[in-house]
């Protein structure tokens, strides 16, 4: 089945393209859905260290990366997507480290949109190397009123909490060696 009931696209040569992919493992509780492909857009390897936030400090500066849906639904020819050689570029947020676990995963303080889910969140750990601290899964919110003329309208607002709740590097690495030994 699709995840979501939508189809994986990756935009490259100035398109979304859809791509053959396998589910590799699902946790409602995680929010998150892993994907596998065999697509290779680019032969060049990226050093990625992922795994545990250690080396990590609170109150650090590192930042959540993310593709934010920007069209609409009235202008599906609009590209707003930054590409560099084919290739998109992310739209980056300033993140600051929490590191603070809950039920619904684990936060650091950003302001993002929809759109940044699936995308990493990064913090510099030692001198040069980058770490993926996890993969954004939601951004909560918290219901503000509106006042019309200093009343109460008794509409409300959803508010930004500043927060960006992420699943940990080292719960996909669990999930995805779960299902590796589950299968035959």
């Amino acid at each position: 089945a699709e995840p979501c009931g939508m189809r994986p696209l990756v935009r490259f040569d100035g398109r979304w393209n859809p791509i053959d992919w396998e589910t590799v493992a699902t946790s409602q509780a995680d929010d998150i859905g892993i994907l596998r492909t065999d697509t290779v857009l680019d032969e060049q390897k990226i050093p990625i260290n992922h795994g545990t936030p250690e080396g990590m400090i609170y109150g650090q500066l590192g930042y959540a990366l993310g593709f934010p849906e920007i069209l609409g639904p009235d202008e599906p020819e609009v590209d707003h997507i930054v590409e560099a050689g084919g290739r998109p570029i992310p739209i980056a947020a300033l993140a600051i480290a929490n590191l603070a676990p809950t039920e619904r995963g684990t936060y650091s303080s950003s302001y993002i949109n929809a759109g940044f889910s699936g995308g990493a969140v990064v913090f510099p750990v030692g001198t040069s190397d980058w770490t993926i601290a996890g993969i954004i899964t939601h951004f909560p919110t918290v219901p503000r009123a509106v006042y019309r003329d200093g009343k109460e309208t008794g509409d409300y607002t959803l508010q930004h909490t500043g927060l960006v709740g992420f699943t940990p590097m080292e719960r996909i690495v669990e999930l995805i060696d779960e299902a590796r030994a589950k299968s035959p």
